[in-house]
């Protein structure tokens, strides 16, 4: 928390209007129905290439759009193929400048929320992929009582 404060005194941005907490997973959608947009920027390293943070699925299945940096192919794919978001190379300020207009215009398209909420119970439903998961069982479980 205290990186974050420091970053934005140092950006200027108001402390008033910066909110930090810790939250539980019941917690987690009521204060996210309250912001137009789930940013986050991912350090680029070697585990991040392989990976899919969980902050997708929870911010698509509030029906927000999503900021992010070019985490990896699968997110931007997500991302940019399914119009729910917008996708930025933090390091040139060009690209922070399209994106910021891009993202204004994507905010403005009337059937942004329901892609995100669709794109979020088809793909990060944990439900979904719980029964996934019990199929994939039960077929394995299958296939070894027939050995």
């Amino acid at each position: 928390h205290n990186y974050i404060i420091k970053k934005c005194e140092a950006l200027k941005v108001p402390l008033e209007k910066v909110i930090i907490k810790s939250l539980g997973r019941q917690e987690l959608s009521d204060h996210l129905s309250k912001i137009s947009i789930g940013c986050f920027f991912a350090n680029d390293n070697f585990s991040i290439k392989a990976s899919l943070p969980t902050k997708i699925g929870e911010f698509l299945s509030c029906g927000k759009p999503i900021l992010c940096n070019d985490i990896n192919a699968d997110v931007k794919e997500i991302v940019e193929k399914n119009r729910v978001g917008i996708v930025c190379d933090l390091k040139n300020s060009s690209a922070r400048k399209k994106a910021r207009t891009d993202l204004m215009k994507l905010m403005l398209d009337k059937d942004l929320k329901s892609r995100c909420l669709n794109l979020a119970e088809n793909n990060f439903s944990l439900d979904k992929g719980i029964r996934q998961y019990k199929d994939i069982y039960e077929v394995l479980l299958s296939e070894i009582n027939h050995l």
